[in-house]
């Protein structure tokens, strides 16, 4: 087998498997906050930067992320899919670290198990999950489907 076609396939592979990985994190997370929508506002709204936007984000970003894994789905709307993704982690991620930060508490709007992780874990979590959905572009950007 040539190189370059083990290589591609391998990729191909790879982002399967990354765009599996976004898709079990966003539909998990999104219905989880959607069936539990006035909780997950709640504890928004006890987030400082948060609170003026607390109605809005509690439906808005459940329903992205669970739009978002339906995109990733999609061979021919995966690329927006994975910018979506890519903007989720980094935005959830900076508020990870903002938080660590600069908030006097620590309200945690995570989905489901996430929100039993320690802050730190979360971090580490997030990061990694960031870094998938930019490798994802990358190998999307590589590979002709």
């Amino acid at each position: 087998m040539d190189y370059t076609v083990k290589t591609n396939r391998h990729q191909r592979i790879t982002l399967e498997i990354i765009s599996l990985l976004l898709v079990l994190l966003f539909l998990y997370t999104g219905v989880d906050k959607l069936t539990n929508v006035s909780r997950f506002g709640m504890i928004m709204a006890k987030s400082s930067i948060l609170m003026p936007f607390a109605p809005a984000l509690s439906v808005a970003v459940p329903s992205i992320e669970i739009v978002t894994a339906f995109l990733l789905l999609v061979p021919k709307l995966r690329t927006i899919g994975l910018y979506i993704s890519f903007t989720l982690m980094a935005l959830f991620t900076t508020y990870v670290v903002y938080i660590l930060k600069f908030s006097p508490t620590i309200p945690c709007t995570c989905g489901g198990v996430i929100e039993y992780m320690r802050w730190s874990h979360h971090l580490i979590f997030n990061i990694f999950f960031t870094i998938i959905s930019g490798v994802g572009i990358w190998i999307n950007k590589r590979t002709q489907f």
